[in-house]
């Protein structure tokens, strides 16, 4: 298929040099298992090189880097600049990042353990560590972490709390949405760590 830029789209690109040239794009349409139809549009027309299975395959996968993708943005707040110089800009990067990954490697052993209790009682609930605690409370304690400084007694302090924080898992649970009325806002889909 061959898509061809509106008047607005010309003019666009017209003013930062950009090509105005159409597009010529590859239609890919398939069911997924539970009879969810996808249609898919991409650039890549080689149908030998890159056949529809692989497509259908990759496209199975793809909530685990949506999923991260919506972390980044929601939790770990990646976009929320304390400046915007090109130097400030990479340490509010940079340091969000070490944040999250400190947070995750707290929340990992934490996790491991209830996951080893959970199969010596399966009757009972099942939980998970609560990453954006985690990750709040990382928040407060990175600048002392990275200098050094009583690292032990934060480890030991984080990992108990997040003991005390977690979530219940509940499987097979559905929330119908209430569809109303849409706003000419952004919602917020989830708070702000504090």
């Amino acid at each position: 298929m061959t898509l061809k830029p509106s008047l607005a789209a010309i003019k666009f690109c017209q003013e930062k040099n950009l090509s105005t040239n159409p597009l010529r794009v590859r239609v890919l349409r398939f069911t997924l298992k539970n009879r969810i139809k996808v249609v898919l549009f991409n650039s890549l027309l080689d149908k030998h090189q890159f056949p529809l299975a692989e497509f259908k395959e990759l496209y199975t996968k793809r909530w685990s880097v949506e999923t991260a993708y919506s972390h980044f943005k929601c939790r770990i707040e990646i976009e929320k600049l304390s400046e915007k110089s090109p130097l400030a800009v990479l340490q509010n990067f940079h340091a969000r990042v070490l944040t999250a990954n400190l947070a995750a490697r707290i929340a990992h052993p934490v996790q491991d353990l209830i996951e080893e209790q959970a199969k010596n009682h399966p009757e009972r609930l099942r939980y998970q560590v609560n990453f954006t605690y985690a990750l709040s409370s990382m928040k407060s304690n990175v600048v002392l972490f990275v200098a050094r400084r009583r690292i032990t007694k934060i480890l030991r302090s984080r990992l108990s709390l997040l003991g005390k924080s977690l979530s219940i898992i509940r499987p097979g649970r559905k929330n119908p949405r209430n569809r109303g009325p849409k706003l000419k806002i952004a919602v917020m889909a989830y708070k702000p760590i504090a």
